[in-house]
């Protein structure tokens, strides 16, 4: 999946889109710290206590619209 983020990642910045720069950020910090939590989950009350201590993003805000996509 972090592979196919990336991937979207290049293709958004092909296309000049820099504003899904906080969109690919928030997943990839949950992409790279979920398998260290499911490693170790008995150690923490669950997976948001888990984000906050670690200073994740609790929601992960979807992409705003390409203004091309935007009709008249």
């Amino acid at each position: 999946m972090l592979e196919g983020l990336e991937d979207f990642a290049l293709h958004c910045a092909r296309l000049g889109l820099t504003d899904h720069e906080e969109f690919v950020a928030q997943c990839r910090w949950h992409f790279e710290h979920y398998p260290h939590y499911l490693g170790r989950r008995r150690h923490f009350v669950d997976y948001a206590t888990y984000i906050r201590d670690r200073h994740g993003p609790l929601r992960v805000s979807p992409p705003p619209v390409p203004p091309q996509m935007v009709g008249p």
